[in-house]
């Protein structure tokens, strides 16, 4: 890690220790005592409180606020317009998607995904796609999330499976 200084929106300056790779994306606020890892994106407007920690391969969206004291795990995902309340934990999840505010979709374990309130296979998913979010009303663009992210975990957990 290294320690850059960071501009913020203000003017103020705050130094910040990062890893390789980290793309911090413009009016991003920065607090003091921040850890960025390796290959980390953040997006737009993202306002990070002080004391935080942010792992390796996380993606963050535009908009974001993050509380003081936050913790995120390794590879995580958090779409745009989330908010995260102080002292809050997320992680350690391998591929945890976080949209609009809302905890929606993570690895469960080998072959397994939990999207919103059910845990199935990554084949039962697949085969019952359709009837699962029926009875849930899931909206279609809902629907193309999560398509993509069970795509993603299943070609993930081939390269690098879950030993839980």
């Amino acid at each position: 890690m290294k320690t850059i200084i960071h501009k913020n929106p203000d003017g103020s300056e705050v130094g910040v220790n990062i890893g390789d790779d980290v793309n911090i994306g413009d009016d991003v606020n920065i607090g003091d005592d921040v850890n960025i890892g390796n290959y980390v994106n953040i997006g737009n407007s993202v306002n990070i409180g002080n004391s935080v920690n942010i792992g390796n391969s996380v993606n963050i969206g535009n908009y974001v606020n993050i509380g003081n004291s936050v913790n995120i795990g390794d590879d995580v995902n958090i779409g745009d317009d989330v908010n995260i309340g102080n002292s809050v934990k997320i992680g350690p999840f391998r591929n945890l998607l976080v949209s609009y505010g809302l905890f929606v979709a993570n690895e469960f374990a080998q072959g397994f995904v939990r999207i919103g309130c059910e845990i199935h296979s990554i084949k039962e998913w697949e085969k019952e796609w359709d009837d699962i979010f029926d009875r849930h009303l899931t909206p279609k663009e809902r629907r193309d999330q999560y398509k993509l992210f069970l795509k993603s975990v299943k070609e993930i957990q081939k390269l690098y499976p879950l030993n839980r």
